[in-house]
């Protein structure tokens, strides 16, 4: 499965040769950062540092488009999008040329360089690494939310009064100062990683882990869960992440429910992962959040809930979870609790699918695919579930089997790969690939007719409510 989505990839570099298409661009920018009477001057260098990177950024992601365009056209259509574009610019290393603080603002001068045959070269090991990729998407959007929230808190503390309540909000500024610190940390240890030279990023987030920060803390522990740059180690995950949990993080704690939810280095346990969940509650993890409404709605570890599987849903879409927004946009699409709304589950699908969501991706196409609130687009379907598999979606990999099925979105009629694809997508989870199993052992497409194969497939689906999959257990058994 992984040689046959690779596939993707690689032919979409095929047209890439050693030659350069274009020049390797350098940007030198000066940033200065005023500070306020509640910065200091560790939150003055972080603001001016930030402040530069997301200029130099800026100006990269038009170059690497360019980059991207004369490579390939073909390129384009299968995976990469603005969201892409952005991912590659953001983790071009940054140089600091010169620093300045003179406690009234803090000055700081980088340099980006960014070289076309290195853009596509870190392109072609995201591509092979979806933990890798869905690992600097989630930092990258994690950034975006704290530069949100610090904007917020500057308003609020512009406004405060009482001494009392702006000490409360200084002290939560400076937290998520840090919290940026660390973001951009992580994002320097990935871009290591790509490099080859991870000891020192890892060593560099490590040291901030030491020192007693819970952010720092539990992105160790999810590189040793993920097996990013270092070897997997569940052990190591769990220690650091049970470091981050004596400090009331939530992330921590909703990463040992997913490690109890999938069996990373524990037995599968759904109760002990919707203890997990529950527990993060109060501290809002979105991840969490969003987790803990799927067992609502699946009925493992809870009785099943759909009420509350999409008040979780929602709650976490309100955080700006990707994974929220796309299993809300199911409800919207449905009409599972709320009333069917194509156009706002296009919406939601959308915005999960802009924040690399791979759910949100596969289900997008499924509007394209049959014209459900947006205008009917085979291809641009296509493009969607081979986005979503490439990401190893499970629901998109199997539609992406139904596309190869039925030929369909330009794509030749071939049976073997659907049956592989749908495979691949059961074996990870999705309904939709286990249904199809289910039909082709059934009636023998693509494969030998097996009543036993299909049975089993079909009560997979049927576990999770699907209500043709319940009939088709019915009238097999």
């Amino acid at each position: 499965m992984r040689n046959l989505l690779s596939c993707f990839m690689l032919l979409a570099l095929s047209a890439v040769t050693a030659s350069t298409y274009a020049k390797t661009q350098q940007y030198v920018r000066d940033y200065s950062y005023t500070a306020t009477s509640y910065d200091n001057e560790y939150s003055s260098r972080i603001s001016a540092i930030d402040g530069v990177k997301r200029t130099l950024v800026e100006e990269l992601g038009t170059y690497v488009q360019s980059v991207f365009k004369s490579h390939s056209n073909e390129l384009g259509e299968v995976y990469v999008t603005q969201d892409m574009i952005t991912l590659t610019a953001g983790i071009i290393s940054l140089k600091l040329l010169q620093e300045d603080w003179n406690r009234i603002r803090y000055y700081v001068q980088a340099q980006m360089q960014a070289d076309p045959d290195e853009v596509m070269d870190s392109v072609r090991q995201l591509q092979q690494n979806n933990e890798l990729e869905d690992a600097l998407r989630k930092s990258q959007n994690a950034l975006t939310d704290a530069r949100e929230e610090i904007a917020q808190l500057r308003k609020q503390l512009d406004a405060a009064k009482d001494e009392g309540k702006k000490l409360a909000l200084v002290n939560q500024y400076q937290t998520i100062v840090r919290d940026v610190d660390i973001e951009m940390r992580f994002l320097r240890a990935m871009q290591s990683r790509l490099q080859g030279d991870f000891k020192q990023a890892l060593q560099e987030l490590q040291q901030m882990a030491d020192q007693g920060y819970e952010k720092a803390q539990w992105r160790l522990g999810f590189m040793y869960e993920r097996g990013l740059g270092v070897e997997a180690d569940y052990q190591q995950a769990r220690n650091w992440y049970g470091k981050a949990l004596a400090q009331g993080s939530g992330e921590a704690l909703a990463r040992i429910g997913f490690m109890y939810e999938r069996g990373l280095g524990v037995a599968q346990d759904y109760n002990k992962a919707a203890e997990y969940y529950l527990q993060a509650l109060p501290a809002g993890s979105g991840f969490g959040i969003a987790q803990l409404g799927y067992l609502y709605f699946i009925g493992q570890g809870v009785d099943r809930d759909y009420d509350k599987a999409v008040a979780y849903y929602r709650m976490a879409a309100d955080k700006n979870n990707g994974l929220g927004m796309a299993r809300l946009g199911q409800a919207y699409a449905k009409g599972i609790v709320v009333s069917k709304d194509y156009n706002q589950a296009a919406q939601l699908f959308r915005r999960a699918a802009e924040r690399g969501n791979g759910l949100g991706m596969a289900h997008l196409g499924d509007l394209y695919l049959k014209g459900d609130g947006v205008a009917k687009d085979e291809r641009e379907a296509l493009r969607l579930y081979k986005a979503a598999a490439l990401q190893t979606n499970p629901h998109g990999i199997a539609r992406l089997g139904s596309m190869y099925e039925e030929g369909r979105g330009g794509l030749d009629r071939d049976v073997d790969k659907a049956i592989e694809l749908y495979r691949k997508g059961a074996e990870l989870g999705s309904t939709f690939g286990e249904m199809r199993l289910g039909r082709a052992y059934m009636k023998g497409i693509g494969v030998r007719k097996d009543r036993n194969e299909a049975l089993k497939w079909f009560r997979l689906a049927a576990d999770k409510g699907h209500p043709k999959a319940i009939q088709m257990v019915r009238k097999l058994e």
